[in-house]
């Protein structure tokens, strides 16, 4: 689930990017699925595929009008040593990126600025919980055109299930 904030983002109490600044904010909610390789150097690759959902905006505004979109997309990261079940990976600077296969902007392809998740490892390491701890703002870059940026801070939530090959 992501605000997204074309006019940016102001800072809560505690410094986090979380309050979106403007009248032209809105949500959505997305899903994916992927595969996450390990190399065992502290790097690997995530791909998968995503769905996307705008909602209607809650007030009159026209846009953005209510869509879904989808597509697929990869990212090189580094990871942290996991440390009392946790670990985090972050994806290698200009290396997130993806294509959109259908919606409103079908056929552009994206990338993400920042691209950060946390996981927790339960103690049979066979699942682990993926979610953002601190919050931060990724900007997203679009093909369609070089000046068609949206910043977004998102929360993710999810299970992953360890398989070895």
């Amino acid at each position: 689930m992501c605000p997204t904030a074309p006019s940016g983002f102001a800072n809560d109490s505690k410094g986090n990017p979380t309050i979106p600044n403007g009248n032209n904010s809105f949500f959505s909610a997305n899903t994916l699925q992927g595969v996450i390789t390990y190399n065992g150097d502290g790097t690997g690759l995530f791909t998968g595929v995503y769905t996307s959902i705008n909602p209607p905006p809650p007030d009159s505004r026209p846009v953005p009008k209510p869509s879904i979109g989808g597509g697929t997309f990869s990212y090189e990261f580094t990871s942290t040593p996991i440390v009392d079940h946790r670990f985090s990976i972050s994806a290698k600077p200009e290396l997130a990126n993806g294509s959109i296969g259908f919606g409103p902007i079908a056929g552009q392809q994206f990338s993400l600025d920042v691209y950060h998740r946390d996981f927790i490892v339960s103690d049979d390491q066979k699942t682990m919980a993926m979610t953002v701890v601190i919050p931060y703002v990724e900007t997203a870059t679009y093909s369609g055109s070089s000046n068609v940026h949206t910043t977004r801070s998102c929360m993710v939530t999810g299970n992953l299930n360890r398989t070895i090959e």
